[in-house]
C-alpha cells in the first residue's frame, strides 16, 4: 500500500481516473490564471523599460514583450473545456512555460549588445532570472515527480544555454553556483508540486470513498460509471454492471446491534474488492447495496468473478452462519442498455429476481429471459 502511494507521486500512470481528472482541471484552471496575471505583469514592465534603458533599446524589449503579451492571452483564452485526461493540461502547462523561455532568449539576445551602466545594468540583470522563476514555476502545479523532471529540462537547458557561453567571463566558480542555486530551487518546486499531488490525492479519497467499506461513495462512482459507459460506447467493447444486495442485513442489526452490523458490511465489502481486478470499481450505492463496474467484461467473464466470490465467502454473521448475497447482472452490449443508469437499473431489478427466488442467488440475461444461472452457497 505504501508503494502505491509512493508511486502516484512518481508517475501519472499509476494515478486513478478521478485523480487524474481533478488534476488536470487544477493545472488547466492555474496555467489560465497565470497566463492572464503574466500577461498584465509583462505588459506593466514596458514602462520599467522606457524609464530605465534609451528609447530605441526599450523599444526592441517592448516588441518583444507585447509578442509575449498575445502569446499569455491566446494561453488564457483557450477555452476550459471538460478535461477527461491530461492532454489538454499538458498542452497549457507547455505553452505557459515555452512563453517566458523564448522570451528569455530573444531578450538575452537584444541585451548582449548593448552596454548598460547603473540601473539599467540591474535591470538588465533582471532578465537573466527567467531560468530561476521558471524553475520555481513548477511549485505552483499538481505534478509528479516525471511531470518536473520533463519541465526542470527547459530552465536547466535555458542556463546552459546563456551562462555556459559566458563562462569564460564569468568564471567556472559562478557558473557552478548557478546551476547549483538552479538545482536547489527545482528540487523544491519538485517538493512543493508533489505535496499538492499528495494533498489532492487524499482529499479526491475522503470525498469519494464510503469510511465503512472502503468503496466509492455512489456519486463519486456514478461519475466514473458514465465515462465507463461512454468510453464502452466508442470502442464497442463490453461493461457489466452486477449489482449485489446483503441478504437478510436488516435482521443482523436487529439481533446483535449496528456495531456489529457494521463489521459484517465492512468484512463483506471486503470481500467484493478483493474479488476484482484493480480496473474495476466498487460502489457502495446504499445501505447494504453495493454495485460492481466492470469494464471490457461480458456477462460469462462476469458469471466468472461470482465464481470466485463464492470460493472465498463474503465473511460470517455472529452465529457463525455464511453472509450471503443476491446479485443481479447487466451487460452494455448484450442488454442494449441506452445509458449507465438504464445498465444499474437492470442489473438492480435482476437483483430483485433473485431475491423473489429464495435469495443467495445471482441472476442474469439469457435469450431476452432473465433466470436463475447458479446458487452462492
Amino acid at each position: 500500500m505504501k508503494f502505491a502511494r509512493l508511486a502516484v507521486l512518481v508517475s501519472p500512470r499509476r494515478h486513478p481516473e478521478m485523480l487524474t481528472r481533478r488534476r488536470a482541471l487544477a493545472i488547466v484552471a492555474l496555467a489560465r490564471g497565470l497566463a492572464l496575471l503574466f500577461a498584465g505583469l509583462t505588459l506593466a514592465w514596458v514602462a520599467v523599460d522606457y524609464a530605465v534603458f534609451d528609447p530605441a533599446l526599450a523599444g526592441r524589449l517592448a516588441v518583444v514583450r507585447l509578442i509575449a503579451v498575445v502569446a499569455f492571452a491566446m494561453v488564457w483564452g483557450m477555452p476550459p473545456r471538460a478535461v477527461s485526461g491530461l492532454a489538454s493540461a499538458y498542452a497549457r502547462l507547455l505553452a505557459l512555460f515555452a512563453i517566458p523561455a523564448v522570451f528569455h532568449v530573444a531578450t538575452q539576445e537584444i541585451l548582449r549588445t548593448e552596454s548598460v551602466e547603473g540601473l539599467a545594468r540591474g535591470i538588465a540583470a533582471a532578465y537573466s532570472l527567467v531560468p530561476y522563476a521558471i524553475a520555481a514555476g513548477i511549485a505552483a502545479f499538481p505534478i509528479v515527480i516525471v511531470e518536473c523532471a520533463i519541465l526542470a529540462l527547459l530552465p536547466l537547458g535555458l542556463l546552459a544555454g546563456t551562462t555556459l557561453r559566458d563562462a569564460t567571463l564569468v568564471g567556472n566558480a559562478i557558473v557552478l553556483d548557478a546551476f547549483w542555486l538552479l538545482f536547489l530551487i527545482t528540487g523544491a518546486s519538485t517538493f512543493a508540486a508533489m505535496s499538492q499531488v499528495r494533498l489532492l490525492a487524499a482529499l479526491i479519497r475522503q470525498a469519494t470513498r464510503d469510511p465503512l467499506t472502503g468503496c466509492l461513495r455512489r456519486e463519486s462512482g456514478a461519475e466514473l460509471l458514465e465515462a465507463q459507459f461512454r468510453l464502452s460506447q466508442r470502442s464497442g467493447t463490453p461493461l457489466t454492471v452486477a449489482f449485489a444486495d446483503l441478504d437478510r442485513f436488516k435482521a443482523v442489526n436487529d439481533a446483535w446491534g449496528h456495531e456489529v452490523g457494521d463489521q459484517v458490511l465492512s468484512a463483506a465489502a471486503r470481500a467484493l474488492r478483493e474479488s476484482v481486478r484493480e480496473s474495476d470499481l466498487v460502489l457502495r450505492w446504499g445501505g447494504e447495496e453495493f454495485a460492481l463496474v466492470l469494464p471490457d467484461t461480458d456477462a460469462k467473464a462476469a458469471t466468472r468473478l461470482v465464481d470466485r466470490l463464492r470460493e472465498r465467502g463474503a465473511g460470517q454473521r455472529p452465529d457463525g452462519r455464511a453472509v450471503t448475497l443476491s446479485i443481479g447482472i447487466a451487460e452494455r452490449r448484450a442488454d442494449a442498455t441506452p445509458t449507465a443508469s438504464a445498465l444499474v437499473d437492470l442489473a438492480d431489478q435482476r437483483m430483485y429476481v433473485a431475491k423473489q427466488a429464495g435469495r443467495n442467488r445471482c441472476v442474469h440475461s439469457c435469450g431476452g429471459e432473465a433466470r436463475i444461472i447458479f446458487d452462492l452457497p
